[in-house]
């Protein structure tokens, strides 16, 4: 414990003498963007116009995708409703895409949603 009150401040000094920020001299930069996707988005009760609008937004804003809900009575309107949002993106490709989440309606029944 006693150690710390010592290393500590010393790793500041350190960084302060080779003028650079703690977290980049110790080599914490990183060479890419992670890509992050939104879950709030997709929702069932929302129109296919809503849908296309609300990932073209979240698109926007820098991430990489928006996590749809999937669950309604028909899995081929689920389908429909996620296509139509692929096909809505300007910047199709890896990284930019759909992801389906079951919902507890879905959840153990019925087949696998098709692939797109």
């Amino acid at each position: 414990m006693a150690q710390a009150a010592v290393d500590i401040p010393l790793w500041g000094i350190i960084a302060k003498a080779a003028q650079q920020p703690l977290w980049q001299l110790l080599g914490g930069g990183r060479a890419a963007d992670i890509p992050v996707y939104n879950t709030n988005a997709g929702w069932l009760n929302l129109s296919i116009a809503q849908l296309q609008d609300e990932a073209l937004r979240l698109l926007d804003q820098g991430y990489s995708a928006p996590k749809m809900k999937v669950g309604l009575a028909d899995v081929n309107e689920d389908y429909r409703r996620m296509s139509a949002v692929r096909r809505a993106s300007p910047r199709p490709g890896p990284g930019r895409t759909c992801a389906p989440r079951a919902t507890a309606q879905r959840a153990g029944r019925g087949p696998p949603l098709p692939r797109a």
